[in-house]
């Protein structure tokens, strides 16, 4: 992944890193507040020597020091010390758990020694702090070996104790800090490896990584074209018709030297928006004043019927039987706009009909007639219908809706289109998002108003002669 894979991860998971660290954060704080507060308190002590009476004692006296300071910081935490203190203060915890309480601290060469005490009171913690000091005197100077009658060294107190005045632990603000960082840093690592996992084709860098054919757009996701899918006539100054109308100019400069007059529209799997694309395709081609016709070669769930508004119950199908004669099959649309011949009665047959000699001539006979020709196709993957199609046509766009089919489905799709043989153009990027973090640069630049009113008159004009027949 690169560095802008993890930002768009942050942009799409943000809600989840928010609430994950919220949650991380009331869980620390229900710890923190049921943790019983402890208190620190530290008393310090020194060791010196009794007396010295010229340079040369006090020189020896000083490694003497040095070398009995840590047996003295350690009999501070046993029971020659500590059990007086437990008296003293008639404390009611053992010797064992007292000095697990007490830390003893010295620090190399210096005879310094640090008595820290935690406690759930901070009075107790001090009193046993300064308790610790004062018995660690009495004791080392019953211990000590005398000379002249009294010990070489003595212990003094240099730091009392003093009761704190706040809990030690717990630390709320840094739990809070604690809990709220490793919630969003589970959060992150949950969206990363979903991020990673994740095979479905979103991007055009996603469908980049299957096939080596060029993605030839982006078709913006929008709402209102489940319900309204000619979208070049009906919004014909709209992001999606301009987003048609790139489409129709990358395949003219595709291929120059070869001619694209037929073009199956198919998809991996159902529901990724072809027949949308190869109706309004269809349209955006005409505009360039091209003589067009669109078949409807999906005989299995016809649908370009329904979206032109046209009666499909004669079409291909009849055309391939012999029922009825090409001519009397095909249909006007638009004024003359486009030419359509609907699918006609659904067969118990479509494979056998498609890869028949009669379609193979008949097709053939259609590009003589038309300067292009649109195949609305099945999706590849539950029929090889579109393969089929593929096969005799110039070549096969492959639509993929962004979020819907995996880089498999697309691949496998792409490599049953050349397996028998015919020519995958490119694909065709549906439902791409227009906002969030997998917005894409395909359908960010749409015209100003007053542009896209003085270029689009013809289309209003069409628009609105389609509302007419509709009426």
């Amino acid at each position: 992944m690169e560095f802008s894979d993890y930002i768009r991860v942050l942009r799409r998971s943000w809600v989840l890193l928010v609430v994950a660290a919220l949650i991380g954060g009331g869980g620390a704080a229900v710890v923190a507040l049921k943790q019983t507060p402890s208190y620190d308190a530290e008393s310090s002590v020194v060791v010196t020597l009794s007396s010295a009476s010229d340079l040369n004692q006090l020189s020896a006296g000083s490694t003497y020091l040095a070398q009995v300071v840590n047996t003295y910081a350690g009999i501070a935490t046993k029971p020659v010390v500590l059990d007086p203190v437990r008296s003293s203060l008639g404390l009611t915890v053992s010797t064992t758990k007292l000095a697990s309480e007490i830390t003893i601290t010295t620090t190399g060469t210096d005879t310094l020694i640090a008595i820290a005490v935690k406690d759930s009171s901070p009075t107790r913690a001090a009193a046993i702090a300064n308790g610790v000091a004062e018995q660690l005197a009495k004791s080392v100077s019953e211990i000590s070996p005398t000379r002249g009658g009294s010990a070489p060294v003595k212990i003094s107190t240099v730091e009392a104790a003093q009761a704190p005045k706040a809990p030690s632990s717990p630390n709320v603000p840094l739990t809070l800090l604690i809990g709220v960082v490793a919630g969003f840093a589970l959060a992150l690592v949950f969206a990363i490896l979903r991020a990673v996992l994740d095979t479905r084709v979103r991007r055009p860098e996603d469908a980049q990584a299957v096939t080596d054919r060029p993605v030839l757009g982006g078709i913006a996701h929008s709402s209102a074209v489940k319900k309204n899918p000619l979208v070049m006539r009906n919004e014909p100054t709209g992001r999606l018709a301009e987003e048609f109308r790139s489409l129709r100019t990358n395949l003219q400069f595709l291929d120059v030297d070869r001619s694209l007059k037929s073009m199956v529209i198919s998809s991996s799997t159902e529901g990724e928006g072809k027949t949308t694309t190869a109706v309004n395709l269809a349209l955006a081609i005409a505009d360039t004043d091209a003589d067009v016709l669109i078949i409807d070669a999906d005989l299995r769930r016809p649908r370009v019927a329904d979206s032109l508004l046209l009666d499909g119950a004669v079409g291909l199908t009849d055309v391939l039987i012999g029922r009825v004669d090409l001519d009397d099959a095909l249909q006007q649309w638009g004024n003359g706009e486009i030419t359509v011949l609907p699918a006609g009665t659904i067969p118990p047959n479509p494979n056998e009909l498609l890869q028949s000699e009669a379609m193979k001539r008949l097709l053939e006979s259609l590009e003589d007639r038309f300067g292009s020709i649109v195949i609305d196709a099945p999706p590849l993957l539950p029929v090889s219908d579109a393969a089929i199609l593929s096969h005799r046509a110039a070549g096969t766009i492959m639509v993929c809706a962004a979020g819907h089919a995996t880089k498999g489905q697309l691949a496998d799709a792409i490599g049953k289109v050349e397996r028998v043989g015919g020519r995958v153009l490119g694909v065709v990027l549906t439902k791409l998002p227009v906002k969030g973090a997998d917005a894409s640069s395909y359908v960010r630049y749409e015209y100003s108003s007053r542009v896209g009113k003085s270029r689009s008159r013809r289309d209003a004009k069409r628009a609105a002669a389609l509302k007419t027949r509709e009426v």
